[in-house]
Formats: C-alpha cells, structure tokens, sequence
C-alpha cells in the first residue's frame, strides 16, 4: 500500500467535507445511476477514498459502497463516518474478488501511484463485465496549469509521481483495455479531468 497523506491532511481533508460532497456528487451524475444485471445492488469502489465523502454520497443515491484509503488518519475519520465501508489499504491485483464491482471511482488516485498501468489493471479486474470507471487527475494541459506555471497546485512534487493530459490519461486507459465512453475537462483548481470509461 502506498500511503500519499499525513494526519494534518487527513483533518484538513475532514474539515472540507462538504466540498469533497459536491465533487462526489458530480462524480456519481458522470457515472450515472446504480445499475447490476446480477440480482444484487449495484456496487461501487472508491479507491483512494480519502475521508469518505464519496461512499456516503454513493450509498444515499442507492449504490452498496465500499473504500479503500492507504493514509489511516483518513481512513479513521471515514470510517467513523460510513459506518466501516472504507478499509485501510490500496487497491492491487488481489485485492478484491474478480469482478465484485459494477463501478470504480479514481478520483485524484493515478497520479500518486507509482505505476499507473498496474493500478488500471487491477481496476479492470474488479470490475464486473460491463463495469465503470471514472478517473479524475489535475489537468496538465489545463488553463490552470498554463497560467501559474511551477504554482499550479497540481504539481505536488511531494505527492505527485505523474502529470496527465487529456491525451496520456486516454491512453493509459485504453491501454488497459476500457472503451471511453465520456471526456469532461475543466481547468479550475480541484475540478479535474474526468473520463467515464466501461469495459
């Protein structure tokens, strides 16, 4: 597991709970409605779930929800807040039963992890056949980006091991097999590139 925050973040992250509410909410309208051919609720993975603000989202709209969260002060405040649907750990290849999910969120995931490839693979394996992905990263070639130069927030050299532009990430998705089936790119500070892809 790769842990990519600190307890001061965690709290700070806490504190913007109704923010991190708002982009949830965008993320599940990008998604869509829960939906599972399988005689189950549909379920949704939020890898890399940070305080939890996603899984309560989801689980209010009718997903079974379900985190994952390497960094353990987050992971606490999360759990405290869902009930224990968010789990301390990170998504790999074993992680989860073939095809559990009907839905996975990375949002501001890929571009901490060290090998962006294996993540998407190990997402592809979760996922049910005909399963979902949306993706969000900061916007490289964004506006943003372009104006502030070395300030732009989406730097994090800290954090950060990878910049995607709308044309890398498209191609590292592709890569791992999924289909794009929707691009939204805005350039603003924390509204990312979002990709709604399906197997």
């Amino acid at each position: 597991a790769q842990d990519y925050g600190t307890a001061r973040g965690a709290v700070l992250r806490s504190g913007e709970r109704p923010l991190w509410r708002r982009f949830a909410k965008t993320q599940l309208e990008l998604l869509g409605p829960p939906a599972s051919d399988r005689g189950r609720p549909a379920r949704l993975l939020d890898v890399g779930s940070s305080v939890g603000a996603l899984v309560d989202e989801a689980t209010l709209r009718g997903w079974c929800a379900a985190g994952f969260e390497p960094d353990y002060d987050a992971c606490a405040i999360a759990r405290h807040s869902v009930g224990g649907a968010v789990v301390n750990s990170f998504l790999g290849p074993n992680s989860v039963r073939a095809g559990s999910f009907d839905a996975v969120v990375l949002s501001h995931v890929l571009e901490h992890v060290d090998d962006p490839s294996e993540m998407l693979r190990a997402v592809w394996g979760a996922l049910s056949d005909g399963g979902r992905l949306l993706v969000a990263c900061p916007n490289f070639s964004g506006g943003l980006a372009r104006l502030q130069g070395a300030r732009w927030y989406g730097y994090a050299i800290d954090q950060h091991v990878w910049h995607f532009t709308p044309l890398s990430l498209a191609r590292a998705v592709k890569n791992a097999g999924f289909t794009i089936v929707k691009v939204h790119s805005r350039s603003e500070e924390h509204t990312s590139e979002l990709q709604s892809l399906r197997h």
